[in-house]
Parts: C-alpha cells; structure tokens; sequence
C-alpha cells in the first residue's frame, strides 16, 4: 500500500513539474504575442494589454499575465523568489505558476533554502539546472530552474495539498 501511495505521489510530481514547463512555454508565447499584436482589448473582458505591452488573458479559469507581478490570490504564506518576474498564472482553485528571470543561479540556491522548514519531496540539480518539490501540508512546490544562453528561468508551481 505504502508504495501504491508513493508511486502516485510521485505521478502527480511529475504532472505538475510538465504543467509547470508547459505554462513557461505558454507565457513565453504570450508575452510574444503580446508584444505583436496591435489590437486592443477594449471591445472585451477577456483580455487586457496595457501601453508597455504587458497584460493578461483569460483562459477558462486561469488567468495568464505577462505582467510583473505576483498572480491575483498567491498565498502569502509561501516563499518567494527575489528576482523579476515575466509572467504569472493564476488557476481558480487549482494553483499558481509563477515565471521568475533571477540573476544568478546563487539567488536560486538562496530561493530552495527558504524551504527549510518544508519536507522536500524531490531536489535534483545538473549543469547549472534545477529540480526540486517541496511540501508543507498546505501547499506544494515545484521549482525548475535553469540557464540556456546566459538566461536564467524559473518555473514556480504552488497548488494545495492533497
């Protein structure tokens, strides 16, 4: 039984660590999108593109925002990356996906050891890339995080405990 139950934990790591890099994918279109499209939004409540191209979009219940922000309803009680943010979604009831551009890798080292006091599920890193997914009996957290061409990205997932 115990196994069963660490095997499908383990499942729902690995769905969130993909949801995680699909919704990087995703913001990094849409902020591309963003910057492109000369229509605005005006005409409706589904999306909403500021002046310095920044915005947000809604997609059934998830917001997706190129905003530099934390998303709408991110607890307060989780850690966060000291590091600019590039895009945020925000799923009712389901969770946060965050996307930071951090300096260094340091302050992603910095970022893991404030989950200290979380049990860590899983914590992997190689060539400069990180893989890590803590838990609090509240929240989960994912965190991917790497550097490809002299960028750092990383991809924050936080959803309720199971």
């Amino acid at each position: 039984m115990a196994v069963n139950s660490v095997r499908s934990h383990f499942v729902k790591r690995i769905l969130h660590l993909t949801l995680a890099a699909a919704m990087l994918a995703t913001l990094s279109a849409c902020s591309n999108t963003a910057a492109t499209t000369t229509e605005t939004s005006t005409q409706s409540d589904q999306a909403t593109v500021g002046e310095d191209q920044s915005g947000s979009v809604d997609i059934g219940d998830a917001e997706v925002s190129s905003d530099s922000k934390l998303p709408d309803g991110f607890p307060s009680d989780v850690p966060t990356l000291d590091a600019t943010i590039s895009g945020s979604t925000a799923n009712t009831g389901t969770g946060w996906i965050v996307t930071y551009e951090p300096e260094s890798m340091s302050v992603v080292t910095a970022f893991l050891d404030k989950f200290s006091a979380w049990t860590e599920e899983s914590n992997f890193s190689a060539d400069g890339a990180v893989l890590a997914s803590y838990t609090n009996g509240t929240w989960d957290a994912s965190i991917i995080g790497g550097e490809d061409a002299g960028t750092i990205s990383v991809v924050y997932t936080i959803t309720p405990a199971d």
